[in-house]
C-alpha cells in the first residue's frame, strides 16, 4: 500500500509505480511557497498546504490521485478526465485559492502546469510536459 504524505493526507510519489493509465496530469506549485513561510513561519506554511490538498481533492473523482510531489508541490493523475475540463477544474481552483485563502492581507495562489495523453507517451514524459507548462505559468505572472 501507498503511504500518505503525513501532513497533507495526499498520496505520496510512489503511487507513480502503479499508474499504468492516465488522461491528464496537472503539477500544481505554490507560488511564493517561501514567503509564506518566512513571513508567517512554517505553521501558517503547514496550514496552507493541508487546505490547498483538500481543494484539490475535491476536484478528483474516486479513480484520480492527487500527490505531494514535493515541498510545495502536486502533481494530480486525472485517470479519466480530458484537458479541457481539467482546465476549467484548475481555473475554478486557482480562483477559490486566491479568493478565500488568505494570511492577513495576502493572498495564497498556486500554478498550473498541464499534459494530456497521447498514445506512446509515457508518464514520465507527461509529468515533465506539465512540469515545462507549469514553468512558463510561473513565468507569465503566476495563478
Amino acid at each position: 500500500m501507498f503511504k500518505d504524505d503525513e501532513l497533507t493526507g495526499a498520496y505520496n510519489i510512489w503511487i507513480l509505480r502503479n499508474i499504468n493509465y492516465y488522461s491528464t496530469i496537472v503539477l500544481c506549485d505554490l507560488d511564493n511557497f517561501k514567503y509564506i513561510n518566512d513571513k508567517f513561519g512554517h505553521n501558517a506554511g503547514d496550514r496552507v498546504l493541508k487546505s490547498v490538498t483538500n481543494l484539490l481533492m475535491n476536484y478528483c473523482s474516486t479513480n484520480d490521485f492527487v500527490c505531494r510531489y514535493g515541498g510545495d508541490e502536486f502533481l494530480i493523475i486525472y485517470k479519466y478526465s480530458n484537458e479541457k475540463i481539467v482546465k476549467e477544474l484548475m481555473k475554478i481552483a486557482c480562483n477559490i485559492i486566491y479568493t478565500t485563502l488568505k494570511l492577513g492581507n495576502y493572498n495564497v495562489s498556486f500554478s498550473v502546469g498541464i499534459s494530456s495523453y497521447k498514445k506512446g507517451k509515457s508518464l514520465d514524459k507527461a509529468i515533465k510536459d506539465a512540469d515545462k507548462t507549469l514553468y512558463y505559468s510561473k513565468e507569465s505572472g503566476r495563478n
